[in-house]
């Protein structure tokens, strides 16, 4: 079997718990962990490292790219002048680019963080070049890349591979009926739609909700649910609490895991 998880943006951090559950189970035995988004970041860095600098890094990520990831994530609060000509400032960048970041930007972030080849992890992106969605392996490095090429954030790493966490949000490109996957999509419901940006990412959520599910139902692989709604404004606070959810989520595999 394989252990999937991943998610959109900061609904990937939900995954955290759930890996390191997997981690302190003895009878959940898997061949590779297929990952995507800034649960791919989190995991490649926790693998090479402690699990305090996997953290640490992983805030410096937030810290440095908070705005746009805010306007990705339609978190910005249009009601707040400032925050309204930020989003729209996005908006008009994407109309002409398709990046707003550098990736010389993101290496300085690798620093100090280990470069090996990592053989048990796969990371899921969208092959623009062929038009397919494929499964890499690699280094460290080049998985953490892969891992954050958000469309909009990053140009393609290589000009061809992106995220594919708009593809169906979390990893499920051939999925096994064996397979444990971390199942955290964001309730699309609460979120605003006030400008063509975000009208966008809507459509483009809605439609990677719905494939997902389409998968999840048509292969019927082993599930554990999260229901957390991950937001910048409740980072600290999901943080904090992340000993609590791998507890909660230690039960579930327990209870519902059969070997």
């Amino acid at each position: 079997m394989n252990i999937r998880a991943g998610g959109f943006l900061l609904q990937a951090l939900t995954s955290i718990p759930f890996l390191e559950a997997i981690e302190e189970i003895d009878n959940v035995k898997f061949e590779r962990t297929i990952l995507n988004g800034l649960a791919g970041f989190y995991w490649i860095i926790r693998r090479c490292h402690d699990r305090e600098f996997a953290l640490r890094k992983l805030m410096i990520f937030l810290s440095r790219f908070q705005e746009p990831i805010k306007a990705m994530g339609r978190e910005f609060d249009l009601q707040k002048k400032y925050q309204r000509r930020l989003d729209r400032d996005y908006c008009a960048s994407w109309t002409v680019t398709d990046h707003v970041s550098g990736w010389k930007t993101f290496d300085a972030i690798l620093r100090y963080i280990s470069d090996e080849q990592i053989n048990d992890i796969n990371i899921e992106v969208i092959n623009i070049v062929d038009k397919k969605v494929e499964l890499l392996g690699g280094s460290s490095h080049n998985l953490l890349r892969l891992s954050v090429g958000f469309p909009g954030l990053f140009p393609p790493v290589e000009n061809r591979f992106l995220s594919s966490i708009y593809y169906s949000q979390i990893p499920l490109f051939k999925l096994q009926k064996s397979d444990l996957v971390h199942v955290n999509l964001r309730n699309t419901k609460t979120l605003p739609v006030n400008n063509a940006n975000q009208i966008l990412v809507q459509s483009l959520e809605l439609r990677s909700g719905e494939l997902a599910r389409k998968i999840l139902a048509d292969v019927s692989p082993y599930k554990i649910i999260s229901m957390e709604q991950i937001r910048i404004d409740n980072i600290s606070a999901f943080v904090n609490s992340l000993e609590t959810m791998k507890v909660n989520v230690k039960e579930q595999l327990k209870k519902n895991y059969h070997e």
